[in-house]
């Protein structure tokens, strides 16, 4: 009898924690909250926002566009055992790259290399989850500056080259390059596998700090800097006293900006951003990068409404499912009965 009586009190004290639980949730009113995820009533429905929910591994690119055995193929080459290739495709590409920028004599290396920076971004886009990767790209603008400070360097390097035979190689290297990093998050987004896209952004990181050091002491043959765009022009007056006259002659000085600069100062933005993304990986082992929400600020008084609509809901809900089940009971006694 002591111990059922325990048991009755306990499940009493429980009751009475969650009731003053509901009475503490409500916060001053007089104060603003700001929540990342939250969940609200719209016609009388409960609509979860800020939040991506439900993420099937199996809803990927290739289960939509490629046959089955495809997309389990590529599925399974990201997360078996063979899934670090990807890491080696990335140093067999960054080392063509290289060998190409600073011997410019075989040529056939540009093709190899080619293939590679093409390869990557095709595997990791088709084993890439829709759901995380339509939320990527369409509900943050963050990836999009990523990709045009990666387009603009990628140009400008092209520039350097001379639009050469190099840049089979280098355009989709650059550019691929970073959007592989995009999606990655939406490939490894398991804890098993996060490790994968750390290392991509540590090999682009010194891949990228390598390049700014050969440029800068010119170690790479055949690279040609000159202007690309306008900037400005400035005319002014310059006096000259010559036997005892004062002529005025018009000067214009004009600003460009060269394909050096401007590879310099996109590159080393990508750096810092990269660093910053390692950074972030490495003490956030749970939280992809590019998949974020914003905050939703409002004032307590209407945080307070919301959780009570949703109390009420959640209330009104039970007792229906309870009702329901009772109604059922009550019919299997009748037909017991009959």
């Amino acid at each position: 009898m002591d111990n059922n009586e325990d048991n009755m009190w306990k499940k009493s004290l429980n009751k009475l924690k969650n009731v003053n639980f509901w009475k503490d949730t409500e916060l001053p009113s007089n104060r603003y909250t700001a929540i990342a995820s939250f969940t609200e009533m719209t016609d009388n429905n409960i609509v979860k926002k800020g939040a991506c929910l439900n993420i099937n591994s199996d809803n990927t690119v290739a289960s939509y566009i490629c046959l089955n055995r495809i997309s389990k193929a590529i599925s399974t080459f990201t997360y078996s055992k063979y899934m670090y290739s990807i890491i080696l495709f990335n140093i067999i590409g960054i080392s063509c790259i290289l060998y190409i920028l600073f011997d410019y004599t075989h040529t056939n290396i540009v093709i190899i290399g080619a293939l590679f920076w093409i390869l990557i971004p095709i595997i990791l886009f088709l084993d890439s989850n829709i759901t995380i990767l339509r939320r990527i790209w369409l509900r943050t603008f963050r990836p999009w500056i990523h990709l045009y400070s990666s387009l603009v360097e990628t140009i400008a390097f092209c520039d350097l080259c001379g639009w050469d035979l190099r840049t089979i190689i280098i355009f989709p290297a650059m550019l691929f390059n970073q959007i592989n990093i995009i999606n990655s998050d939406a490939v490894y987004f398991k804890l098993k596998s996060k490790q994968i896209t750390l290392i991509q952004i540590i090999l682009s990181i010194f891949w990228k700090f390598f390049i700014i050091y050969c440029l800068r002491f010119n170690y790479f043959k055949n690279i040609y800097p000159r202007n690309m765009f306008v900037l400005t022009s400035t005319i002014y007056n310059s006096s000259n006293i010559t036997n005892s006259t004062i002529n005025d002659d018009l000067t214009e000085t004009i600003f460009y900006l060269n394909n050096v600069s401007l590879f310099f100062t996109k590159s080393m933005s990508l750096f810092l951003i990269l660093c910053g993304q390692a950074y972030f990986n490495i003490r956030n082992k749970n939280k992809l990068y590019f998949l974020h929400t914003n905050y939703t600020i409002k004032k307590n008084k209407e945080w307070n409404i919301i959780n009570r609509h949703h109390r009420i809901h959640k209330k009104n809900s039970l007792n229906n499912e309870v009702n329901n089940v009772k109604k059922m009971i009550e019919t299997k006694d009748i037909k017991i009965q009959i």
